[in-house]
Order: structure tokens, then sequence, then C-alpha cells
């Protein structure tokens, strides 16, 4: 595949995802720039306005870079979209990043409104990323490093890659939406009848240790554009607990 190849978090003997075939040995979550920080970007979206990679904080993001009319590329974008919609992969922040001016992507999106939002790269996008003629999804943990790179999205290749992409998406790897980080305090009260309706307060500070997106359907918006929020799992690591009656 050519070395704009998208990233990926599957890949020949290497995360979970990577068991399909169909994805090389420098593929996915095995390409050479799977690790490294992504470059930062600006888009321009169809009223002019301007979206960095920096202000999208603190989520994870799937990026396909592509140019209007490339092979499958209106077929990637459709699965992509369909991705966005599904509340599994919130908090994901989808995006699709198009190659050329304003008109020849408003050709391509024509009058059907789009699940993937679409904005303009001014070039600098398809440089930075070194892509090149074929559609190439990029997946972005919470911190944005790359976990999964992949192109080659065509003919009998188009539904394994997808295939994959998926499981790159729902790989722990990806979803971890934070590592270690605020310490937080909490206080709990609550009533007791053992104590004769005494208050019973519970004192203590934690520090988080991860918070992993895992598939469900808390319904709280999110940036998937369902309106819907994946259930999340936190992890935690006690200090000072104290107990205290009043």
């Amino acid at each position: 595949m050519a070395c704009g190849a998208a990233i990926t978090l599957a890949s020949c003997g290497g995360p979970p995802g990577s068991q399909d075939s169909d994805v090389g040995p420098r593929e996915g979550a095995s390409h050479p720039t799977v690790g490294q920080l992504a470059p930062d970007f600006a888009a321009e979206n169809p009223n002019g306005a301007w979206l960095s990679l920096v202000s999208v904080k603190d989520k994870p993001v799937a990026l396909l870079l592509f140019r209007p009319g490339a092979p499958f590329a209106r077929e990637l974008v459709e699965e992509l979209g369909a991705l966005r919609k599904d509340p599994a992969f919130a908090p994901t922040v989808f995006l699709g990043l198009a190659l050329g001016p304003q008109e020849t992507i408003n050709r391509f999106v024509g009058a059907r409104a789009m699940e993937l939002p679409i904005l303009r790269d001014p070039g600098s996008i398809a440089a930075k990323y070194d892509t090149g003629e074929l559609p190439t999804v990029v997946l972005l943990d919470s911190d944005h490093i790359v976990r999964f790179r992949l192109d080659g999205y065509i003919g009998r290749h188009f539904r394994p890659r997808v295939k994959a992409t998926i499981a790159a998406l729902e790989a722990p790897a990806f979803n971890t939406l934070k590592q270690s980080g605020k310490t937080v305090a909490a206080k709990l009260r609550f009533l007791s009848p053992d104590l004769q309706n005494a208050v019973i307060t519970l004192e203590f500070s934690t520090q988080v240790v991860s918070i992993l997106n895992v598939p469900g359907s808390s319904q709280v918006p999110g940036s998937n554009g369902g309106g819907t929020l994946a259930k999340t799992t936190v992890e935690l690591s006690v200090k000072n607990p104290s107990l205290s009656t009043a």
C-alpha cells in the first residue's frame, strides 16, 4: 500500500484487530507513525470557519483524508458516517478532510446530507500526513497520539479493511480517554438506620488512573452526532479515607 496508508489499531501479529490477514505488517497498528504525536492542522468548513486539531481536546479522533473522486472515497465516507452515528463509538470525533477546491468538495457532497462532517484540506494536511492517492484513515487517541493508520480501501480489500478499522476503534488502546491525572476530592453523606438516622460522612480523595470508553448507551450528549455517549468505566485509587459522624 502507499506510504500514506491510514492509521490502524489492527495489524498482523499486533494489537486487537490485527488478526485480519488483509492488513500488512507495516499497516494499521504497526504503521511506522503509530506512537507519534499527530501533526496539528487547520481545516476549513463550508461556512469558512477553521477547525484545528488542538481545539479538539481530550477526545479520540478518527480522520479520513481523501481526494473527492478517489476510488471508494464515497463508500468510505458513508461507512465512517455510520460509525459516527453509533453511540458505541462516542465520544470519538469523526472528521473527513477533503483535498481540493471547495467547489469540488461541494459537488462531491451534493445535495445529500452526509453524516460525516467534511472539511477542506488546503493542501497542508495531506502534506503533513504524507498521504497518497488513496483515502487514508488515521485514528488518534485522546492525547492525539497515532494509534492506527490504513489505506487501500478498494475492491475486495474494502470490507476487510473497514472491519479492521472498526476493530481498531473498539480496542482499549484507542478508547482510553485519560491516563492518570486529576486528583478528585469527594464527600459521601447518607443516613444510617442503625445509628438512628445519624448522618455518616465519608471523605476521601481519589486519583484517576484511567477512563475507558466502553460500548454502551447512556443517553447523554456526545460528540458523535447521535446525542449519546458511551458508558464509561473509571478506575480509581483511594487515598487518605476518613470516616466521621455528625
